[in-house]
């Protein structure tokens, strides 16, 4: 009876290559047929595949190695097709024992000797001894037909040998009626043929084997039969190559190809037909975890391998792997494999390889929709910021922004207030892209040579000097040329002409403090007592783009001579703030600088002019009236343009650039820059000077006409925000809040109502024609002039009181949108000078109003503890001492500072009548 099935293993490396043989048990006749298989691999013994698939021809060697390159993607990967003579296997180095005792699997489709199929079919032919398989093969029909043989019964047949009057021819495949088998009918005769048409699932597919045919066997051989078994398909397998971009393999699918033929059973029959059938795609789903670390490893290489017909491939034929890089979507990645040779009983690898490993990082930024208008607005982008993997996928990738104005400069991470208002400084990506604002603040304008003034400032010679020079000092300084200046540390008015200091501009009255509250008792400012530190000085704000030069304001020590007061000459190094203004920017202008402490309060500011006009005391006007209440004259020298005035002009926002930067939050991840537009605008400025609240020092911004809109005159200079605050505040606050308006409706900014704010003796609400000032330390006029007293303005109308009858009016000329032009004498005599209708800030909330139709002018004197006069004038009204609140801001006249009053006292100062003489000319 039939022997056991020895296990025969040819191993190469990894890889087990077989072949098949079957035994007959030895015994007369009546004895079962047992048979037994091994697996010869043909080209290991020397045998050659052949295919017949038109139009190649026969092939007798192994197809050279083969590379193709992907399509459908965004970036390739690489099929390179490697063609190995057998069947080759891999299982990872365990036996079939092994696998079997594993829970692998009993029964797999690639076979090896050692590992053959469960069953195989068995036909065999009858015939006389006294014949041969050669002279019956087209005369007998089979004897057994398709016989199901199982490995479990040890090969052994249901049929017996028939005897020795009979030979017999036996013709073997296996598997067993495997799906896609079509055999032929029992009545045929000759060697049996098979049809078959390859399951579309590669998980169904079998390694097909013919045995070799063994023909003309004794009907009394009852012995065991050895029968070669061949491998009649070609197996079609799938591995990483050197690299591949990490993904799960989700499917693999062969397209196009040949999947259905005709074959006998015979060791050297060709595949027939196969191309009168229609192509195919064949299918792999399974899940092939890919890492990057992966090299040379075989994915489908058990019992999930495309045991495909042999055959040259057809036009069109392709491969699709279908990859899953984690993105919402997979992807495939299709080669062309036409013209690819799978011979038969060969292993077909196509290994895998990409040409890099790791993702892309990408930011995209689109073009910003429109330009910024120069007065200001914000324009959107599109920022795409994400990860694609090799494969196509994208995930997002947050990113952050700066920015940079023009070329130079930090970059910026948030808005600044300044010239970018609202900046998107970081996002978690998209891949879609998002959308993105940046808003810009108006670009300041600058002043054009094209302007007279402007021309003339820049035409003048640098100058490089102390503005107080040793004497006289204050809270304005004006200056008409380019250079660097300098000025001392002094409270305000506190120094003489003659370099003494200059005491009735504060003692003697609690009026007087610092930024601390305390009364002031020396001129200088550097003579803390260690109250506190003085740390630096900065631009508050200006009102042309560097006007003063941020960069260059500090705090220095200049040599100077001064008097003591025992009329000795000395030379000292007094603290001094340092400035300059370069000739490329100078124009027409206003600007205040802070010095401030350690903590960075603001111990005291000074207003700096720039203007082209002669302000020079010399240049004054005689301005005089004799009041026709009192008869008390007052005659006075006026300045020719107000405190701080700048002529209407021709300014431009010049064009600039907002260079963005996009840069991904991770390391080797992508960048991107754009630049923000901000257009140019031409712009007509209206005449304008700083507003002051009756009592500060302190110039409050001006405002403008432009284009018929009346608007807050554009400022910079650094982060210091012009403010308007609600209350009343007292003057050391007020002090170090220089830029802030505080707001009191109807009424008087200051907590403490002084009298004596900008008149030093004045204790008290003084007559109308009041003609007694003496210069403070917060008087905010230059050097050489001072607030004008109260009755200054009286002549303007014919009855000394507010009029609205314009024959009343003492002035020349229409108001139009200018102002008026008063004569400074009753009766229109002597000179006349224009007050322009400059408007004024309201006590209610600072806002603007009256510009180009109302003029208002502080004079020095107080009405009350809420009010202080004026002069008001519109169109159709001229009140030359108007009370009005001291919250309110207007704007000022200055006149020549009275001669020095010597140990004057409230007593016998507060109604002399002076004439001023003339004042020598700086």
């Amino acid at each position: 009876m039939g022997k056991a099935l020895a296990m025969m293993l040819m191993a190469a490396g990894l890889f087990a290559a077989c072949s098949d043989e079957t035994m007959l048990s030895e015994g007369g006749a009546g004895d079962h047929i047992t048979l037994s298989a091994s697996i010869r691999e043909m080209v290991a013994s020397g045998d050659v595949s052949t295919m017949s698939v038109v139009p190649w021809e026969e092939r007798s060697r192994v197809a050279a190695p083969r590379v193709h390159r992907s399509h459908g993607t965004r970036r390739p990967v690489f099929f390179r097709q490697v063609t190995s003579p057998g069947i080759l296997r891999y299982h990872n180095g365990m036996t079939m024992v092994a696998r079997v005792k594993d829970g692998a699997g009993s029964r797999a489709r690639m076979v090896t000797t050692d590992d053959f199929h469960d069953d195989f079919g068995l036909f065999s032919f009858v015939y006389p001894a006294t014949e041969s398989w050669s002279q019956d093969s087209t005369t007998v029909v089979p004897s057994i037909y398709n016989d199901r043989v199982y490995r479990s019964r040890g090969w052994m047949s249901d049929n017996v040998w028939p005897g020795v009057q009979y030979k017999m021819s036996f013709f073997l495949y296996a598997p067993w009626n495997c799906e896609g088998i079509t055999l032929s009918k029992a009545s045929d005769k000759g060697t049996p043929k098979i049809h078959y048409a390859v399951p579309l699932d590669a998980m169904k597919q079998q390694d097909l084997v013919f045995s070799n045919p063994d023909k003309d066997v004794p009907g009394n051989f009852n012995a065991q039969r050895k029968e070669n078994f061949y491998h009649k398909l070609t197996a079609v397998r799938f591995a990483i190559g050197d690299q591949m971009a990490a993904c799960t393999i989700k499917k693999i699918e062969i397209k196009n190809v040949y999947g259905e033929g005709d074959i006998t059973l015979d060791k050297d029959s060709k595949w027939e037909n196969v191309a009168n059938y229609d192509t195919k795609t064949f299918t792999l789903t399974q899940d092939f975890p890919v890492a990057e670390t992966d090299r040379n490893r075989l994915l489908n290489n058990d019992d999930n391998v495309f045991m495909m017909l042999p055959q040259v491939c057809p036009r069109g034929s392709q491969l699709v792997i279908t990859v899953d890089d984690g993105g919402t979507k997979t992807h495939e990645v299709t080669a062309d494999i036409e013209r690819d040779v799978w011979q038969m009983g060969h292993t077909v690898t196509y290994y895998l390889a990409t040409r890099s490993l790791g993702s892309t990082y990408i930011v995209a930024v689109s073009k910003p929709q429109a330009n910024v208008p120069g007065k200001g607005g914000s324009t959107t982008y599109t920022v795409q910021s994400f990860r694609r993997t090799y494969y196509g996928s994208t995930f997002p990738v947050a990113w952050h922004a700066s920015y940079t104005v023009g070329s130079d400069g930090e970059r910026q991470t948030i808005a600044d207030g300044g010239n970018v208002t609202a900046f998107t400084n970081n996002s978690t990506g998209s891949d879609a892209g998002e959308q993105i604002s940046i808003s810009l603040q108006e670009s300041y304008p600058r002043s054009l040579s094209e302007n007279t003034l402007t021309a003339k400032l820049r035409s003048a010679a640098v100058q490089n000097r102390d503005l107080a020079d040793g004497g006289e000092t204050a809270n304005c300084y004006y200056v008409s040329a380019p250079g660097t200046y300098t000025f001392p540390l002094i409270y305000g008015n506190a120094r003489l002409p003659s370099g003494k200091n200059n005491i009735n501009a504060y003692s003697g009255s609690a009026t007087f403090v610092n930024y601390q509250g305390h009364t002031i008792s020396s001129p200088n400012i550097w003579e803390t007592n260690g109250e506190y530190t003085i740390k630096d000085a900065v631009v508050l704000w200006q009102d042309a783009p560097d006007l003063i030069t941020p960069s260059s304001v500090k705090v220095v020590k200049v040599k100077t001579t001064t008097t003591t007061s025992t009329g000795e000459a000395t030379t000292t190094d007094v603290p001094s703030i340092q400035f300059t203004i370069d000739k490329a920017n100078i124009c027409q202008g206003n600007a205040v600088i802070a010095l401030r402490d350690k903590e960075n309060n603001i111990i005291w500011s000074w207003h700096i002019w720039v203007t082209a006009h002669d302000v020079t005391p010399g240049d004054a006007k005689v301005i005089a009236n004799k009041s026709k209440t009192t008869k008390q004259k007052v005659t006075a020298q006026i300045m020719t343009v107000p405190l701080g005035y700048c002529d209407a002009e021709i300014r431009q926002r010049p064009s600039r650039k907002i260079y963005v930067r996009i840069k991904q939050d991770i390391d080797g991840g992508d960048s991107a820059q754009f630049a923000v537009t901000q257009d140019a605008e031409r712009m007509e400025y209206s005449a304008s000077a700083p507003y002051y609240q009756w009592g500060r020092k302190d110039p409050m911004l001006p405002a403008l006409m432009v284009a018929n809109s009346l608007m807050d005159k554009p400022y910079n200079g650094s982060s210091y925000q012009y403010t308007v605050t609600s209350g009343a505040v007292s003057t050391a606050t007020a002090i170090q809040h220089p830029f802030t308006f505080y707001a009191v409706n109807g009424s008087d900014w200051s907590a403490s109502h002084n009298y004596d704010y900008w008149s030093r003796w004045q204790q008290s609400t003084s007559a109308v024609d009041n003609t007694g000032v003496v210069k403070t330390i917060y008087d905010p006029c230059p050097v050489g002039w001072q607030m004008e007293p109260t009755a200054t303005f009286l002549a303007f109308t014919t009855t000394e009181a507010q009029s609205t009858t314009a024959t009343e009016f003492n002035k020349t000329g229409d108001f139009g949108t200018d102002g008026w032009h008063f004569y400074l004498q009753p009766n229109q005599q002597g000179d006349n000078i224009l007050f322009p209708a400059l408007g004024m800030r309201s006590s209610a909330n600072g806002t603007i109003s009256g510009l180009t139709t109302e003029g208002d002018y502080w004079t020095s004197g107080a009405n009350g503890v809420a009010t202080a006069y004026s002069l008001q004038f519109t169109s159709a009204l001229v009140n030359p001492a108007a009370a009005l609140p001291r919250a309110n801001a207007y704007n000022i006249f200055p006149v020549r500072t009275y001669p020095t009053v010597t140990d004057v006292s409230a007593k016998g100062y507060h109604s002399r009548n002076y004439r001023i003489k003339k004042h020598h000319r700086r």
